[in-house]
C-alpha cells in the first residue's frame, strides 16, 4: 500500500476540521437552547413547557 499523497492528507486534513467545526457548533446550539429553555421556564410561559413543568421549574 502506497503512503497517502499531499491530495489524500489535506482532504483528511479538510475532514477533520470540519468535523471539529460542526461539532463546536452543536455544542453552541446545545447550550444555548439549554439556557433559554432555562429563561422560559423561570417566566413560567413559552410553548416548550406545560403549566404543570413550569410550576416544577419555579421550585
Amino acid at each position: 500500500m502506497k503512503p497517502p499523497s499531499e491530495y489524500e492528507k489535506a482532504r483528511d486534513a479538510l475532514i477533520v476540521a470540519a468535523l471539529i467545526v460542526v461539532g463546536i457548533f452543536l455544542v453552541f446550539v446545545i447550550l444555548l437552547a439549554q439556557a433559554r429553555g432555562e429563561r422560559i421556564a423561570d417566566a413560567g410561559w413559552g410553548p416548550l413547557y406545560s403549566p404543570e413543568c413550569a410550576e416544577v421549574h419555579q421550585g
